[in-house]
């Protein structure tokens, strides 16, 4: 079957879609159903309780519990999250420069596009796709504009862990800002600072409308590699 490689990509692109939502989602939910365990016991705890001393000893108990599952491990999992995501946006679309390449080669055996991208950015991807492959991506600039934002946050979360007191440059700590006030503006204020200047994400939505992003940009650029092949 001639270009099938993209036809399987797409396919097994689709699956990893698929469990990658579907642990983002389920490990979610798992946090919320410790945080609605660890108010439920906290609140049996203390019916019925009337010394304020008493009381106190009974919600200090609970204090460290309380600050991992509503404050600590969502944290990690939603930096973690996002970076898997964004990760994910990289490597496969490198795959899509390397399976679209030998497809198209099959397509036009007299000309033969050789070289691949040096690096898995997604920049040189797209330049890649763009010029080596001659693909027309502009239908979804869009998307492309707002996964590029997005890049500049998953930089900020890998390189200074959200902490803006790292970069001591002053022109990148603005650039840095005007990029949450991005992210917020877009995706509806899901990234909080705190007085020390250390960002959080608060609302793992972030990390499922990044998803969907992801997605509909490689299925459009398989789309448009495949149709280049008819």
């Amino acid at each position: 079957m001639k270009f099938k490689r993209l036809t399987y990509f797409k396919r097994s692109l689709n699956f990893q879609l698929e469990t990658l939502n579907e642990y983002i989602n389920e490990s979610h939910q798992n946090l919320i159903t410790k945080q609605k365990v660890l108010e439920k016991e906290l609140s049996e705890a203390l019916e019925g309780i009337d010394d304020p001393d008493y009381t106190q000893n009974i919600i200090d108990n609970y204090l460290d519990e309380n600050l991992k599952y509503f404050k600590d491990f969502p944290s990690y999992f939603n930096e973690s999250s996002f970076l898997m995501v964004y990760s994910f946006l990289e490597a496969n679309l490198a795959r899509i420069c390397k399976y679209a390449r030998l497809d198209l080669n099959a397509h036009n055996t007299t000309t033969q596009i050789t070289a691949l991208p040096t690096k898995s950015y997604i920049q040189d991807s797209k330049k890649y796709l763009e010029t080596n492959c001659e693909l027309s991506l502009n239908a979804k600039e869009n998307v492309w504009r707002k996964l590029d934002k997005l890049r500049d946050f998953r930089n900020f979360i890998a390189h200074n862990n959200l902490d803006l007191k790292q970069t001591k440059d002053s022109t990148e700590k603005a650039k840095k800002k005007k990029t949450v006030n991005y992210i917020n503006r877009v995706f509806k204020k899901c990234v909080t600072v705190d007085n020390a200047e250390r960002y959080k994400i608060e609302n793992h939505q972030l990390i499922v409308d990044t998803l969907k992003l992801v997605e509909e940009y490689l299925f459009y650029v398989i789309e448009t590699a495949s149709k280049k092949c008819q």
